[in-house]
């Protein structure tokens, strides 16, 4: 996937408008209150502790900073024989704002909405302020 992502941002990157790196998600490698902006698209089905990641993106968020999660919903993953429960978390609205409330995230800081994406796909969208 960071292969993919150079890929895909070569302009951006060559231009010094965007940059990829490879970390650990509970030990992000920039300093505390360093962006605004904050995504995290397909990556909490790895991540084994998500209250610890949401607070290192509230450790490097600046006040008033916004986080955009993406995941697959876990009805749509359940079908998929790459992505059991052995290798991936699954995640449904419920499961979310459980991993919310366990990172001390109040219900008025966040949002999850359901989207449907072709193939029958079913994606789930949290816009958490932080």
């Amino acid at each position: 996937m960071v292969h993919a992502a150079r890929r895909r941002l070569a302009i951006a990157i060559g231009t010094g408008r965007a940059s990829i790196v490879q970390s650990d998600m509970l030990a992000l490698p920039f300093p505390n209150h360093s962006f605004d902006r904050l995504i995290a698209s397909n990556v909490l089905y790895f991540c084994r502790e998500v209250p610890g990641f949401l607070a290192e993106c509230r450790r490097v968020g600046r006040d008033g900073a916004r986080l955009g999660i993406y995941v697959t919903s876990k009805r749509s993953m359940a079908s998929w024989s790459f992505a059991s429960a052995a290798t991936h978390r699954h995640f449904d609205r419920a499961d979310l704002e459980e991993v919310f409330a366990a990172a001390g995230i109040k219900r008025e800081a966040y949002r999850v909405d359901t989207i449907s994406l072709p193939r029958g796909i079913e994606g789930l969208i949290a816009i958490v302020e932080l």
